[in-house]
């Protein structure tokens, strides 16, 4: 359904709970005064509040609503930025060490428990697929379980694999 949704989009919309809702920037919102009528800006209004309209806020925008300046927002975003690409580069680093284990790092936000999920990945055995690991981990956690499965593997045959998971999860448990 949300892939008919995106494909019904135009560039211009988004897709809020499974609806697709037009975009409209902040800049047309504050320069469009000829063609913008004061009933249809009401009328966007009312939409944006029914969150059937979504605004697509300026830095400008943002500094005034939040009280701050321009310029410290864009240090934030770059700050934020970088710690995303940092992210990505872990994870691949991660998922290449769980190919050499013939495993696999698989992720989900959706469906995570907060009762027993202390993060949205999940290691998976790359041949059948089955979880390593019960629980969503946290990429602390990946990298921990990581460490105990080459320390499984290193194990003489027959050896109880327990001993490679001992301490799992001091790091980054609750």
């Amino acid at each position: 359904m949300l892939d008919i949704l995106r494909s019904q989009s135009n560039g211009n919309d988004s897709v809020i709970n499974g609806h697709v809702t037009p975009i409209v920037t902040g800049q047309h919102i504050a320069k469009a005064t000829v063609n913008y009528a004061p009933q249809q800006r009401a009328a966007d209004a009312a939409r944006w509040l029914r969150g059937e309209l979504s605004i697509k806020p300026t830095v400008a925008l943002a500094a005034r609503t939040f009280g701050v300046s321009a310029p410290l927002i864009a240090e934030a975003r770059e700050r934020l930025e970088q710690r995303e690409r940092a992210k990505r580069h872990v994870l691949v680093d991660l998922r290449q060490r769980a190919a050499g284990l013939e495993a696999r790092i698989d992720h989900d936000d959706d469906d995570l428990d907060p009762k027993t999920d202390l993060g949205p990945y999940w290691l998976c055995n790359a041949v059948t697929g089955k979880v390593i690991w019960p629980t969503g981990l946290p990429f602390a956690g990946i990298a921990e379980a990581l460490d105990c499965l080459e320390r499984e593997r290193a194990l003489p045959p027959g050896a109880d694999i327990a001993e490679a998971w001992v301490g799992f999860g001091k790091f980054f448990g609750k």
